[in-house]
């Protein structure tokens, strides 16, 4: 009930103020203005008012309109027992899909979205998530976590220095590296997967290369995965063909992959 008070008190105005400055601005600009204005999300305007971080964490979450529409749709039409949430960040997918499975495992080996990861869980009561501090990768150990500037784009791949036209011009680098926990999907799956969805921001293949055996054994059901790398859209593409998925494309970087009947 207070979350709900919360939102239409604090939220709408803010979420109607941005939606104003798309329309006049445009979707980079607008990005642009709010993040230079320190307010990229809900949950950053929404300390300025000092709001605690687990309800600022889970309204942020509830109130992402529009966010990613086509792979919501083709996510929210899956369900089953089992859900990969590989790159949850703070767990937008697994509250978006906690009706639809049986059992959710949401991998986020950045400290920061870790912790925000299980306020949102704690908020939303989700008792079929179960969170994980590791990154799913090619191998079973240790690797380096590059953590950048812009929430959110951290990654196992070290990147140069770069200005994301995607967030407005916004320099995104990195600031600090830290050893993580790392995990094969091989040495994870034991079941069929009803669906597993990436977001590693350009370590794709690490997480494909360590779940080459269940690919092969036709325990990963479906795919979705967030391509970083515009030039690898196409291998991506004709790999998982070529191991028996039929594929097609969400958005300009989301790929989906669904197993065809053997």
């Amino acid at each position: 009930m207070r979350v709900n008070i919360a939102f239409m008190i604090l939220v709408m105005p803010y979420l109607a103020v941005r939606r104003v400055f798309r329309v006049l601005f445009g979707r980079l600009k607008n990005y642009e203005i709010f993040l230079t204005a320190g307010l990229a999300s809900t949950t950053d305007y929404l300390e300025k008012f000092k709001i605690p971080e687990l309800v600022r964490t889970w309204i942020d979450v509830r109130t992402r309109f529009g966010f990613e529409k086509e792979v919501v749709k083709t996510a929210l039409a899956i369900k089953g027992n089992l859900f990969l949430d590989v790159g949850s960040d703070d767990g937008y997918y697994s509250v978006l899909l906690s009706r639809n499975f049986d059992a959710i495992m949401a991998f986020e080996p950045n400290p920061a979205s870790f912790r925000r990861l299980n306020l949102t869980i704690a908020a939303g009561k989700l008792r079929n998530v179960t969170p994980l501090d590791e990154s799913v990768s090619d191998h079973d150990g240790t690797a380096i976590l590059y953590v950048k500037t812009v929430r959110g784009r951290h990654s196992l791949e070290f990147s140069e220095p770069v200005f994301a036209h995607d967030l407005g011009g916004t320099e995104v680098r990195t600031v600090t590296s830290l050893p993580v926990r790392t995990i094969k999907l091989d040495s994870l799956v034991e079941q069929s997967v009803d669906l597993v969805k990436v977001d590693v921001e350009g370590a794709e293949w690490r997480v494909i290369q360590g779940a080459e055996t269940s690919i092969e054994t036709g325990r990963i059901l479906r795919w979705i995965i967030e391509v970083h790398d515009k030039g690898a859209k196409r291998e991506f593409e004709n790999y998982l063909q070529e191991k028996n998925y039929d594929t097609r494309w969400l958005s300009d970087r989301h790929l989906f992959a669904s197993l065809k009947p053997r």
